[in-house]
């Protein structure tokens, strides 16, 4: 099987079989042709992104170049410590024989587009090599059927013309990466975590305000039922103050009216609200 190479890739394509030697029964991997979307790579602005366009070849391991998307959006991990987490993921690597893989600028057609992708991945790998740390990508639910955490990103040692990214398809990321993880790159809180008494939850509002939107529409809506309701600075008014009839009426069992109190409790008051008619609520204890 016969396919184009980038140069950049010369160095690792193996030597063709001699005279009398048996040619590998394996066909080479073809490389994977691809985005790098990097945010946070000018110090200036972390929130701009730069796409790089790249291509990868397997390096150790099994790595399904095949079905990678056609991006990946990288974050990097900037922890603002002394430690080297560079160094400590490529040891990792060399320790675990991780499956891993070669990023290289991608061979582009014109000479301008060629030269300004270069020089973003020389960037890439100087931010990474000079705050000692790696560049994370995840896998995008839905996309591909792995249920690992995705692809760490981290330059190597002595040459800014390539980066090295340790796949992870079926495996979470190394405990020293994930207690690394910044707010760049969001972990799902564990169940049961307590929260602040200082955090009000969201009721469906952009406001900052709108966790007390409930309440006080609840509160209008109440004063606005009535026509006679108290000011903010009056005094509180009894409920169904505004609805009292004072009708002399003679004595009655409690059973011609539903709706009334019996009055026969100890702190009832005497006879109270005994004038309302049938057709209003009693007051409110």
């Amino acid at each position: 099987m016969v396919f184009l190479v980038p140069s950049q890739f010369d160095t690792f394509v193996p030597p063709p079989a001699g005279p009398g030697q048996r040619a590998p029964e394996e066909s080479p991997t073809r490389p994977w042709n691809g985005d790098l979307v990097v945010a946070g790579l000018r110090p200036s602005d972390r929130t701009l992104s730069e796409r790089i366009h790249v291509s990868a070849i397997e390096t150790d391991g099994e790595n399904r170049l095949d079905s990678w998307p056609n991006e990946f959006a990288l974050d990097i991990l900037y922890t603002g410590s002394e430690r080297d987490i560079r160094r400590e993921m490529s040891h990792w690597v060399s320790q675990t024989g991780q499956p891993s893989v070669n990023f290289m600028p991608a061979p582009l057609r014109g000479s301008n587009q060629r030269d300004m992708n270069i020089t973003l991945f020389r960037l890439l790998s100087k931010v990474l090599m000079d705050n000692r740390t790696v560049a994370i990508a995840q896998w995008r639910t839905g996309e591909l059927a792995y249920q690992g955490s995705g692809v760490i990103v981290y330059p190597a040692p002595n040459s800014s013309a390539y980066l090295i990214g340790a796949v992870f398809h079926s495996t979470d990321f190394p405990d020293f990466i994930r207690s690394a993880l910044t707010p760049t790159v969001t972990i799902p809180a564990a169940p049961g975590v307590s929260i602040s008494g200082s955090y009000q939850p969201h009721v469906g509002h952009s406001s900052p305000y709108s966790a007390h939107a409930p309440q006080s529409h609840y509160r209008n809506q109440q004063q606005s039922s009535s026509p006679h309701h108290s000011g903010p600075s009056s005094p509180i008014e009894h409920p169904g103050g505004n609805y009292r009839y004072i009708v002399p009426m003679p004595s009655r069992t409690p059973g011609q009216y539903p709706n009334q109190p019996s009055g026969s409790g100890a702190n009832s008051g005497g006879h109270y609200g005994a004038g309302y008619p049938s057709g209003n609520p009693p007051p409110l204890p």
